[in-house]
Order: C-alpha cells, then sequence, then structure tokens
C-alpha cells in the first residue's frame, strides 16, 4: 500500500478503502500527499477535498476519523496550503463536523499560523463567515482575545470600552502569534467589528458598535461593512446596516465596485467552483437590488426578468449597451442565466456585439461554457 493509493481512495470518496489501507500500513495516516506543488499530511489533504473538487458522497467525516484512529496528527502543518493546522482548514472550508471531530482528537484551538493575522482558528471561522464552525470553537474553549472577534460572535463586547473608549485588549492579536500584525487605527478597528458583527448576522452588537462610535462608511481592507455582509451573505446584517444609513452604492477603493456588485461576483463565484453559496446571499441581494444604481447587466446576471422590464422601459438604450466591456446578453450568458438571456433576445438585443476584451459574440460564450440550451437561441 502506498501514499498514492490512500490519495486515490480519498478523492473517490471511498472511506473503506481508506481505512483497509490504513489497517495494513497505520504509518500511511501521517503521510504526505501530492498535491501539485505542496505535500500536504493526509489529514490536510482530505480536509481540503471540497477545495480541490474531490472527495464525492459525503463521507469526508468519515474518512478523517479513519485517518486519526490509525494515527494521524491533528497539528501536523507539513507542506499544506499556507502551513495552518487541519482545525484552521476545516473551519475555513465550512466543516463543522470535522471541526468537532478534530477537536475531541485533541486539536489546538491556539494554534497560530493562520493566514488572517497569523491567528488561531478561530479568527479564520470569524474572518470567512464560518458561523457554525466559529460558535462551536467557541463554545470548546478558544480565546476570545480582541473586539472584532466578540463582535462576529455576537458576545458582550462592554468589556472593550472604558468610558467610550477602547480598552487595550479591544486591540489585542493572539498572545502567541509570532508575527502579529500592524495596530489599527481606533475607528478601523471598529469598522472590523462592525463587519464581523454583520456578517454573522449579530443585530444587537452591531447596534451596540454603532452606540459606541462605529462608522457603516469606514472601509476595512478597502470596503465597507455593507460590501462584506453582501459579499458572505449576511443578510440580516445587511438589512440592519441599511436600516443605519450605510449607502448601498458605495464603492469599494479596489475594484471601485458597490455591495450589490460585490454580491454579484459572490453569486458567480460559488456557481463555477467548489465553494458553497452562503446561504442568506439571495436575500441579501433582493435587498440590495431594488434601491438605486442597479443596471440592466447586473439585473440580467441575476435573472431578475421584472427588474429587466423596469430598466428596460426606463433606458431602452441599454438593451445593447456595453457594461463592464459587455453588454446585458454576454452578462445573461456568462451568469448561466437562460431565461434572463431569452428574455433580452426577445426584446431585441443585438446577437452579433462582440466583447471588449477578447472579442466574443454571446453565442461564443455559450458554447465555450458548455451552455448547450443557450447554443440555438444565440
Amino acid at each position: 500500500m502506498t501514499a498514492e493509493a490512500l490519495k486515490r481512495c480519498i478523492d473517490e470518496g471511498d472511506p473503506t478503502g481508506v481505512e483497509v489501507i490504513l489497517k495494513k500500513d497505520p504509518k500511511l495516516a501521517r503521510a504526505r500527499i501530492v498535491w501539485g506543488d505542496l505535500r500536504p499530511p493526509a489529514l490536510t489533504y482530505a480536509i481540503n477535498a471540497p477545495f480541490h473538487g474531490t472527495c464525492p458522497g459525503g463521507h469526508q467525516a468519515t474518512i478523517v476519523r479513519h485517518l486519526l484512529a490509525a494515527g494521524a496528527d491533528p497539528e501536523d502543518r507539513g507542506d499544506g496550503p499556507g502551513g495552518e493546522t487541519a482545525l484552521h482548514a476545516a473551519v475555513s472550508l465550512y466543516e463543522p463536523e470535522i471541526t468537532e471531530v478534530l477537536i475531541d482528537a485533541g486539536a489546538d484551538l491556539e494554534a497560530t499560523g493562520g493566514c488572517v493575522d497569523d491567528g488561531p482558528p478561530l479568527l479564520l471561522a470569524i474572518h470567512f463567515a464560518s458561523t457554525e464552525c466559529a460558535e462551536i470553537c467557541a463554545r470548546r474553549g478558544a480565546s476570545v482575545y480582541n473586539l472584532p472577534l466578540a463582535a462576529g460572535l455576537g458576545q458582550d463586547i462592554g468589556k472593550f470600552f472604558r468610558e467610550e473608549a477602547l480598552t487595550e485588549q479591544a486591540f489585542a492579536s493572539h498572545p502567541r502569534s509570532k508575527n502579529p500584525p500592524p495596530r489599527l487605527e481606533a475607528a478601523t478597528l471598529l469598522a472590523r467589528a462592525l463587519t464581523y458583527a454583520a456578517m454573522h448576522e449579530r443585530a444587537e452588537t452591531l447596534d451596540a458598535l454603532l452606540v459606541h462610535g462605529a462608522d457603516p462608511a469606514r472601509q476595512w481592507e478597502d470596503a465597507t461593512p455593507l460590501h462584506w455582509a453582501a459579499w458572505w451573505g449576511g443578510a440580516a446584517g445587511v438589512a440592519r446596516l441599511l436600516e443605519h444609513g450605510a449607502d448601498p452604492i458605495a464603492r469599494d477603493r479596489h475594484h471601485e465596485s458597490t455591495p450589490l456588485e460585490w454580491a454579484i461576483v459572490q453569486r458567480d463565484r460559488c456557481r463555477t467552483s467548489t465553494f458553497p453559496k452562503p446561504p442568506g446571499l439571495e436575500a441579501a441581494i433582493d435587498l440590495l437590488i431594488g434601491l438605486s444604481g442597479t443596471d440592466l447587466s447586473q439585473a440580467a446576471r441575476l435573472g431578475r426578468i421584472e427588474r429587466m422590464a423596469e430598466i428596460l422601459a426606463s433606458d431602452p438604450d441599454s438593451l445593447d449597451r456595453r457594461f463592464s466591456g459587455g453588454s446585458a446578453l454576454h452578462w445573461a450568458v456568462i451568469s448561466g442565466e437562460p431565461d434572463a438571456a431569452r428574455w433580452l433576445v426577445e426584446h431585441g438585443a443585438d446577437r452579433t456585439l462582440l466583447t471588449e476584451s477578447g472579442g466574443q459574440t454571446a453565442r461564443e460564450i455559450a458554447e465555450q461554457r458548455g451552455l448547450d440550451d443557450l447554443m440555438d437561441l444565440l
């Protein structure tokens, strides 16, 4: 038995095969698996299965249990993605069952080295909107060592303020971090905390942060809290921020895009990758699409035909206008929205228009993406 045979069973989602291999040679539980240029431990490789599109059938947690029972070390970072532990990987890939399994096996909740601020698994869970995994880590004893973490968990934030000023603890990095991030300005730290509260839909905490002076317009990591809440599908956070006056057409500093445009890009990303779609993403889009600033291409990308009709009635010239390099028809095809594409063609959209980058027609894009149902239409 070899590491290659073990990898094959993991890729195929075959827990019985993994169990048989490990019974014959338990040392393989600590084997390095070839994954492109990386050589992660078998445990980390199995946990990352959703990322590389393998391990079908829902048997991933069982495979992880077999590896741990045979001696896999949850603290072995090996040459895995970012040099993180197995628990870092599990929480950032939205795997609550595996998170529990790893903690039961002794995984270190305070292990630093994560890709965000050299932090522990809890920080990654909060940062990547992995709410269930964050709550598991907190419940199992992970330290909540600063204000943004407490905000993301919806915990009492009062201890991080003294006479309306932030305490030193509010700014703290993890005590075991070997490479802590630079200290944020107070206003930016509050924006980060507000972002985490909105992403994880902690309405009461969000309200409390605003009372303490958090500014919904303040950008953290080049975007407002509303951008990040929209991206991660924190619909309740989006709603609360809008109630408090957050600007729905504010543009981030890097892409110069609105919160709605962020949500649309996330939606397209989830449709064409193995990453799970945030449960509240469509609800967040619903809250934003009715506000000013929605154009025909955005409505087409979302398949919102009623909204498309409203926009076209008020702006007939938008039918063949280019938006970010393509017409509404191009964008409907790119986003895999056949009903929207059909509606646009029926209303006279020019099927011969070329994208500004690449010079493709809508039909050529459909062919490239294997959208057979659109080929005849276009």
